[in-house]
Order: structure tokens, then sequence, then C-alpha cells
């Protein structure tokens, strides 16, 4: 995914910095989210947390 997000971002104009900036703040907020639903799944099981997202 990290890839192609700072690819998009060039193709949509963001110069290289721009682009750069874009990809690591996607990295700076998965790392913490992923923790966070893996706890948030721990708790409710990973069937109930898939029917939660897929039907809210």
């Amino acid at each position: 995914m990290l890839p192609v997000i700072s690819a998009y971002a060039k193709f949509l104009g963001a110069n290289e910095a721009l682009a750069g900036l874009i990809a690591g703040l996607y990295s700076i907020v998965a790392i913490p989210a992923s923790f966070t639903m893996g706890v948030f799944v721990d708790i409710l099981g990973r069937r109930r947390a898939l029917l939660l997202a897929f039907f809210r």
C-alpha cells in the first residue's frame, strides 16, 4: 500500500516532498491503529469485529 500512496499523490499533482510526507503520515497513523484494532479484535473476537466493520 505504501508505494502506491506516494505514486498516487504524485499523480494527483503533489511534489516529491509532499508525497513523502503523505506516505510518512500514513505509516505514523497505521502502526498505532493496528495495535489498537488488534486489542479490539482480541476483546470482541474476529467474527464479531468483522461483522461490526462490514455492517456499520
